[in-house]
């Protein structure tokens, strides 16, 4: 192999730079990976990593029976709104059928005799 005019000793000294910048780089790295990796810490008895720390809710007993609670007052609240909808669909159904009833019988009282007026010649309104 040719190399360029370089002595046995420059050459084992290149390689042992070499040898020892590759260490030193991998050490770096691994210092690096190290301090921007953060660490777990314990946060209201379980381990998250220290940004999660302070969004993370762990529910204590009374939380449990509030929200419990929530959910019997959220469910009671859907069966009741069931329920209307069921009284409002009837009480469409009663206004429909009021309303058909008055329309029929404004039907019958418009075509009744009662309810006939005829203009006579002189200009007189006449009731039959």
């Amino acid at each position: 192999m040719n190399w360029q005019g370089k002595t046995n000793r420059q050459i084992q000294f290149s390689y042992r730079m070499v040898f020892y910048g590759v260490i030193a780089i991998a050490i770096l790295m691994g210092l690096m990976w190290l301090i921007e990796t953060p660490q777990p810490v314990e946060c209201d008895g379980v381990e998250v990593p220290v940004e999660q720390c302070d969004s993370i809710f762990v529910p204590t007993e009374n939380d449990v029976m509030v929200l419990d609670t929530m959910l019997n007052q959220v469910q009671d609240i859907e069966k009741d709104i069931d329920t209307l909808h069921i009284r409002m669909n009837r009480i469409e159904i009663k206004i429909d059928e009021m309303l058909e009833e008055q329309d029929q019988s404004n039907n019958v009282t418009k075509n009744s005799d009662e309810l006939v007026m005829w203009i006579g010649d002189d200009g007189d309104t006449i009731w039959e």
